[in-house]
């Protein structure tokens, strides 16, 4: 969070520093500070697709799902073939109850991207989540498939097999998942440099 208000202060007004900002403030529960900033990148750039997201998310979390999905709506009415568009309101709307919707979106997002394993595992966890085991069996199946083809990690850090069905039930923000490249820039930034052995 400091490192990012020195970046803002370093370089004012570019919009994907307050979207990371406002990222980071939601993950830490502090929904109307991130509003703050995620409005502010809106305000740079008002077509800013992930910033938008993440505000449509911070408002489902302080009880206005209902705006946060006519946000995430108008968004997918701009661009109603931007897979970024279509798999997070699925995933808000599973998030907020609206399963059956939720579920008709993240079957789009799969036939946008068939060859994804996430997004496998996400209409896996929806057809779960409805009551088919049937269906995310077989999407469960084809998601592993897909890994082992891809040579990619059969394993999460918590050692559990992919997809763990769990953990995407969650329904999370999709974006979430670039805190974890945040973290590890600033561990790379404030790691100390270490001097190499001499001959190698």
């Amino acid at each position: 969070l400091e490192r990012l208000k020195q970046l803002d202060s370093a370089a004012a007004g570019y919009a994907d520093t307050f979207n990371k900002l406002g990222l980071v403030l939601s993950e830490m529960k502090r929904f109307p500070d991130a509003l703050d900033a995620l409005e502010e990148a809106l305000e740079i750039n008002p077509q800013y697709i992930e910033a938008g997201v993440n505000r449509a998310f911070a408002l489902g979390e302080m009880g206005r799902s209902a705006e946060g999905f006519g946000v995430l709506r108008q968004m997918h009415a701009r661009s109603p073939d931007d897979f970024n568009t279509v798999l997070p309101l699925g995933i808000f709307c599973l998030r907020h109850g609206w399963k059956e919707e939720g579920l008709a979106l993240l079957l789009r997002a799969e036939r946008m991207r068939p060859s994804a394993p996430y997004v496998l595992a996400y209409s896996a966890a929806a057809h779960l989540e409805l009551g088919d085991d049937e269906a995310a069996c077989e999407r469960t199946a084809k998601a592993r498939g897909l890994v082992e083809k891809l040579a990619l990690r059969h394993r999460g850090d918590d050692g559990k097999p992919f997809p763990d069905l769990d953990a995407y039930r969650r329904w999370e923000n999709p974006f979430v998942r670039k805190l974890h490249m945040l973290l590890a820039q600033f561990s790379f930034e404030t790691t100390e440099t270490v001097a190499p052995i001499e001959g190698t």
